[in-house]
């Protein structure tokens, strides 16, 4: 029988498997556009020696992409299917790319049967220039062989014949080097693998290790693989890499889930008892299927064959490889970036104006608080005529004739608040509280809104041409006239109902709702003095932007509903929605959506995207669906279509679709997921809180974080600088802006590669900074959620190098004025527990502690307390800083995500405070209580084993505390729960209290304005200095 008595923490698994010498190999991630994301490793064969197997699908570029004709299918490693160009084209081209430059000599091109491949060109990307390649001879024109080069990408031209012809398989290898791709293991290791087919697993890892390289055991879990609560996850794991074939039999619970099974020639099924822990649970199966267990130190091994394996250094690799987060491989401080990345002062083009959430903020709920922490300055907002107004337009007679239509638009336009068309009492008396609450919101942040606002259909008679004009109309006028709401879209995505249209009706449905949004503003800046400028943008097509119902709406541009002629435009914004993981393809669809406007009307709208995100509801609500908003491939998509967007210029407005939706949801033990970027849920509350409280957000994603942190530098239209990259990468990019207002650049850095980190090397020298200006760099990766991770006063050199994990998005913010820095230690810090210790006091304890448990008596919570200066210079940075570590029970280092909250309540002390009478905390549960404009999160952070620095930018909490006048800035330092059922017991963290020593305390960094420069005075900062 297994024990477990001497298993312990930092326990490998290894699983050997003999399937009689036939190859296998797991691909955990389903297809683009079935699941849209692609593995940590760029192939599911570790014994691949093809560069661009699987390698970063979603940036494969192609001169067209067409649903089933994906331009990654030309590297799948699947024959059957094909990139197929555009049949209309007659030919197009492909780029295929693997990360920086590496040595190859040998491409194979693979034509899609039946051959129709006219002619092919074949170039190679070195990192600066592209060079034209020969096949091998005419008659052998897919096979390329040339003396060894480096090189980073391939770019395939090609004219066809035939609708079907393209290509079916790329392959790219370096012979000289016959080794399989080192990043799955060194040449011991996959030898060892070659003799055995296994399965790895770490104590606390989410990845395990097979002949299909590192894979995540359960791909929505984010908590320990080894953890109890994931039993069921790890066993089907362990199943079906194995070749196992499982049927899932109970799936009410999870305690006792039963599985059956047919592994190792073995057929039985397996139940999960309630109590027993995971370890165990993997040896009754290995021991039901026949399989040998054998421990060795530190490594647990199952299955037949193990020799192999049983080799010290191949023990030692498995236990780094799957131990060491691939998102924390330190930087190299020495030796040539991978990347030069030069701003400078020459504009070429300009920012988004909006960058935004589709977002609502439903009074009761805690949305405000998370848009004042998202720091947004656009939403789009959902308040539509058909479910607001329709109902209280009630004109008196019918509408048969124009002549009647104008006749009562004019009656309603000169008296728009008071007649007998609209009963307006009525509609206030329902929406006007809820509305002006939701709206307030906006107004209080700052928030600029568009609303979609009109109807997509309607009967086809002038009464309801009426009744949908008068709705609209009346409805933009008292969102214009309250809450100064001036840009309007069409109905969404009206694609269906137009194509059961006729050109006429489509025409008349959009110029028609034009006009009532015109009208209305024109009104409102009559009858109340504003100066409003009125944008309406259509059609808000969800499918076909190039085709019938978009031209319609291009060839009435200056065309009113009437058929008279307007010399502005009806239309202002070029509206659609879009859904991709491909950066390259919503770029080239902007290109065509340009070509397409200026072959209509001869003139080019801007575009705005009010829904955008990396799939559809739908994708993600998949049972077999893979990814989440915290999937780095994910995330990492969506921070390079930022950027590809914004280069090819032309887009006014995007909106992250969507902020905010009640509910997270589960199924199969595979984690939580939802089609927003933040999860909402019901949050936890003392035994005596508010039952019928409504769903509120509890975590913003990884997703929302990236859209978080490029939202505050590129939007308001902004200059976009020319910024210069050095890098054989070609996929790796930077772009720049600068704010003027607060005299601060922002730069973009988005880093594509599926397994390494990019050394980058950032040259401020062209941006006439001041001696030690400050930059500041905030990043999303694996390992990070959007947190501060430098600080420093640029060298005389101008010069920053920063390493940036795999699949990332980071925003470096330089202060271009001159400014001093100040640290500020608290007056006060003191963690809280609850249970049995709530009453107790520990303020003057040396650390500072966090966690949140599912027994009350081990929640613990932090507050710190910082004076403020009193001087008038003003703040213009301030960064809270803290040192400290996670304490896990796990041997891998996910690391231990906080947040951080600023509070109004400031008249708490040191050594009075407790669990008890701690502000805006619950008793028996570790969160918050009022989360609103005035107890908001200021940010997150994320501690590891190693003992380090962290920083949290707290600007915007300490300017507004300065606002108002108050002497003291609060901050609670607390792990909530983030969605249904989470487990935190495993992991907390300390943190260095004011009363450690050792100058690892809390701190508060400022940085003010100084009018004059003393550079003998300036020394280079680090986010560790004192």
């Amino acid at each position: 029988m297994l024990s477990t008595k001497n298993l312990i923490s930092g326990i490998v698994i290894v699983f050997v498997f003999q399937l009689g010498g036939q190859s296998w190999a797991i691909d955990p991630l389903e297809q683009v556009e079935l699941d849209q994301a692609s593995g940590l490793q760029s192939s599911d064969d570790i014994f691949n020696q093809n560069h661009v197997l699987n390698s970063r699908r979603d940036l494969t570029r192609a001169s067209s992409y067409k649903s089933g004709r994906f331009a990654w299918y030309a590297h799948d490693g699947d024959e059957k299917t094909a990139w197929v160009p555009d049949p209309k084209e007659s030919g197009g081209s492909l780029e295929i790319s693997w990360g920086l430059a590496e040595p190859i000599d040998r491409i194979l091109v693979r034509e899609k049967k039946p051959q129709g491949i006219q002619s092919l060109r074949l170039e190679l990307y070195d990192g600066k220039h592209w060079e034209e390649i020969s096949p091998i001879s005419p008659k052998e024109r897919g096979q390329f062989q040339f003396a060894p080069r480096s090189a980073s990408a391939v770019r395939l031209s090609l004219a066809t014949s035939g609708s079907s012809s393209g290509i079916a398989e790329v392959e790219v290898y370096n012979t000289q080097r016959p080794a399989p791709l080192a990043r799955f293991g060194s040449p011991g290791l996959l030898a060892a693998m070659q003799k055995s087919e296994a399965v790895v697993l770490f104590d606390g890892s989410p990845y395990g290790y097979s002949r299909a390289g590192r894979t995540r055991v359960s791909p929505r879990v984010a908590e320990a693989c080894l953890s109890d609560d994931w039993t069921r996850a790890v066993l089907l794991f362990v199943c079906e890499s194995l070749g196992g074939k499982v049927d899932r039999v109970e799936e009410d619970r999870i305690e006792a889930d039963r599985i059956s099974t047919e592994l190792n020639g073995q057929t039985f099924t397996f139940t999960m008892t309630e109590g027993h822990g995971v370890i165990e649970q993997v040896g009754r199966l290995a021991e039901r299927a026949g399989l040998e267990w054998l421990q060795q130190g530190p490594l647990v091994l199952v299955g037949q064959g193990l020799e192999a394996l049983k080799q010290k250094p191949i023990l030692a690799e498995l236990e780094t490889l799957l131990g060491q987060n691939p998102f924390l491989i330190k930087a190299r401080p020495e030796g040539v970036a991978d990347a030069v990345v030069t701003p400078s002062l020459t504009q070429e083009g300009t920012t988004y104006e909006w960058a935004g959430f589709r977002a609502t903020a439903i009074p009761g709920t805690n949305t405000d608080a998370w848009l004042k922490y998202a720091e947004t300055r656009a939403v789009r907002t959902w308040v539509g005529a058909p479910r607001y107004m329709d109902m209280y337009i009630r004109p008196q007679e019918t509408v048969d004739t124009a002549a009647d239509f104008e006749r009562l638009k004019a009656a309603l336009r000169s008296a728009p608040e008071e007649n007998d068309i609209v009963a307006m009492r009525a509609f206030l008396n329902k929406h006007h509280e809820a509305l002006a609450g939701e709206f307030s919101v906006y107004q209080a942040l700052g928030i600029e809104v568009i609303n979609q606002t009109g109807a997509k259909t309607w009967p086809d008679t002038i009464h309801d041409d009426f009744i949908n004009w008068a709705s609209c109309y009346v409805l933009t006028y008292y969102l214009a006239k309250n809450f100064d709401v001036a840009a309007h879209q069409y109905g969404n995505e009206p694609d269906w109902y137009f194509d059961q249209s006729t050109d006429e009706q489509v025409r008349r449905r959009l110029t028609l709702i034009a006009d009532a949004v015109h009208s209305a503003i024109d009104d409102v800046n009559r009858d109340h003095h504003r100066g409003l400028t009125a944008i309406f943008s259509a059609p808000v097509l969800a499918s076909d932007f190039q085709g019938r119902n978009a031209r319609i709406m291009m060839q009435t541009l200056h065309t009113r509903y009437d058929g008279t002629e307007s010399s502005d435009r009806l239309f202002q914004l070029f509206n659609r929605h879009r859904y991709s993981g491909r950066p390259h393809q919503n770029a080239l669809e902007v290109r065509q959506a340009k070509q397409m406007m200026r072959e209509e009307a001869g003139e080019v709208l801007p575009q705005v995207f009010t829904e955008l995100n990396f799939a559809t509801g739908r994708y993600w609500g998949r049972p077999t669906t893979t990814f989440t908003n915290d999937t780095p491939a994910v995330f990492s998509a969506m921070a390079g279509i930022w950027g590809w967007m914004l280069e090819e210029q032309g887009v006014y407005g995007i909106f992250v679709f969507k902020l905010s939706d009640p509910g997270v949801w589960s199924w199969n033990n595979t984690g939580p997921f939802s089609n927003t970027v933040t999860y909402s849920m019901h949050r936890e509350q003392d035994p005596d809180g508010d039952d019928k409280e409504h769903e509120q957000i509890s975590y913003g994603t990884k997703n929302f974080e990236v859209c978080r942190l490029f939202s505050k530098g590129f939007h308001s239209g902004r200059p976009l600088l020319k910024t210069d990259v050095a890098c054989s990468d070609p996929e790796y990019r930077s772009w720049t802006t600068y704010d003027e207002e607060s005299q601060r650049f922002f730069i973009w850095s988005t880093q594509p590669s599926d397994f390494q980190g990019y050394e980058i090397e950032f040259d401020f020298s062209h941006l006439n900074l001041p001696h030690g200006a400050l930059a500041t760099a905030e990043l999303v990766s694996g390992a990070r959620h959007g947190e501060v991770i430098c600080g420093v006063a640029l060298p005389a050199s101008q010069k920053l190098r920063l390493h940036q994990p795999p699949k990332s998005g980071m925003l470096i913010t330089i202060q271009a004025q001159p400014l001093t820095h100040e640290v500020v230690s608290p007056v006060a810090d003191a963690t809280v527990q609850q249970g049995e210790q709530a009453e107790t006091n520990f303020g003057h304890e040396p650390q500072l502690s966090v966690g949140r448990h599912s027994q009350s008596d081990q929640n613990r919570m932090s507050f710190l307390k910082f004076q403020l200066p009193d001087e008038p210079a003003a703040i213009t940075h301030a960064m809270l800083q803290l040192h400290g570590q996670s304490i896990s029970r796990h041997a891998y280092d996910g690391g231990f995500l906080f947040r951080v909250y600023a509070i109004s309540e400031d008249a708490w002390t040191e050594d009075q405070l407790t669990a008890a009478n701690a502000p805006n905390v619950f008793r028996t549960v570790s969160s918050l209580k009022q989360v609103d404009l005035e107890h908001y999160p200021v940010g997150h952070a994320t501690c590891f084993h190693e003992p380090s620095d962290m920083g949290i930018t707290v600007t915007q909490a300490v300017q507004e505390a300065q606002r108002a006048g108050r002497e003291h800035l609060s901050l609670v330092l607390i792990r909530e729960q983030y969605w249904p059922g989470e487990q935190t017991d495993d992991v907390s963290a300390v943190f260095a209290a004011r009363e450690s020593g050792g100058g690892h305390g809390p701190a508060l960094h400022l940085w003010k304005e100084r009018p004059q420069v003393d550079a003998s005075a300036v020394q280079a900062e680090s986010i560790g200095g004192r």
